[in-house]
């Protein structure tokens, strides 16, 4: 009888005399246990998938330093308050935006009559409009823990995203917001200065 009973010429195992060390316990808990097998294979495809979670998070991160630009407003700038008013009436004409926010103001005229208005401005939230055929997303952020100690206001951030592509429509639209806003006080102004 030959050891050698396969076509490869290897000697078969069950010839091949058994010593001490080759069937330790530690082999055969990691080749006979289909439990401890099985849990290898999950831990591998915990780390891939944890992988790639990591390399898709690094990669959108990338990107979005790369491929977008944020402008923000403060609400102690000017034309936190004109942009403000500007998308007011952008959201009047199309009605999209459905977190708002109530504006009072409120004037003396010189007959001693009152004049109130409200305008429906933007709430907290996020909010999307088109501006010269370019998108943007604007995020108002209130930070409750902060007020303006002058106006009694919490203190609040407009950011305005749009494509780094279309980083010069930002210096437009408030320019375009300035405008708009101007012509509402003069109106005011002219209204009710008499």
């Amino acid at each position: 009888m030959t050891t050698q009973d396969n076509l490869s010429g290897a000697p078969s195992e069950e010839l091949m005399p058994k010593t001490a060390g080759t069937d330790s316990m530690l082999d055969s808990i990691l080749s006979q246990n289909p439990y401890f097998s099985a849990g290898f294979g999950l831990m591998g495809v915990g780390v891939a998938l944890s992988g790639l979670k990591r390399s898709t998070t690094l990669l959108f991160n990338l990107a979005q330093r790369r491929l977008l630009v944020t402008l923000e407003i403060s609400s102690k700038d000017r034309s936190y308050l004109w942009f403000l008013n500007w998308m007011s009436k952008q959201s009047r004409k199309n009605s999209s935006t459905n977190q708002l926010a109530a504006e009072t103001s409120y004037r003396q005229l010189s007959d001693g009559t009152h004049q109130v208005d409200f305008a429906l401005v933007p709430g907290p939230g996020n909010h999307f409009f088109k501006f010269q055929r370019a998108w943007f997303q604007v995020k108002r952020e209130r930070d409750g823990k902060l007020i303006d100690l002058n106006s009694g206001t919490p203190w609040e951030t407009l950011k305005l995203t749009t494509l780094s592509r279309d980083r010069k429509l930002l210096v437009e639209l408030l320019k375009e917001a300035k405008s708009v806003s101007m012509k509402t006080e003069e109106g005011y102004q002219g209204e009710f200065g008499r």
